[in-house]
């Protein structure tokens, strides 16, 4: 079952990753002006594009992270996973991601009934959630 989810996972996540939305700019031959780009933007490192919210710390998961990493290393993707021991620390963690931008979000749910109102935020700012 754990490798079955894996595999899924490992294979869906180049497909979803790709169906994201072209910055405004790309493809136009337009680029910021050198004044509107500030010091502070250039010293930040890009958000994640795919958040993972695991329900604890295992060797499950060691192999999930490194499925993640090799999958998302030659298409340039990155992702944040954070591990919860709760269904509390989930929830803000998932928020956490939201914030910062996030354009699909994996989880392994602590306790799927808690998740109802941060799926529902994640389903108003149109963020992907696949459940593992």
């Amino acid at each position: 079952m754990k490798k079955l989810a894996l595999f899924i996972l490992a294979t869906l996540l180049p497909v979803i990753s790709a169906c994201g939305s072209m910055p405004a700019n790309v493809g136009t031959g337009m680029t910021p002006s050198a004044s509107l780009v500030q010091e502070d933007d250039v010293a930040q490192p890009p958000a994640p594009e795919i958040g993972v919210s695991l329900a604890g710390e295992s060797g499950f998961y060691d192999q999930l992270i490194a499925a993640l990493e090799a999958a998302c290393a030659p298409l340039g993707y990155s992702f944040e996973a954070v591990a919860a021991d709760s269904a509390e620390k989930q929830n803000s963690d998932i928020l956490a991601m939201l914030n910062a931008g996030v354009k699909v979000i994996v989880i392994d749910p602590v306790d799927v009934d808690e998740l109802e109102s941060v799926l529902s935020e994640c389903e108003s700012e149109s963020v992907p959630v696949i459940n593992i």
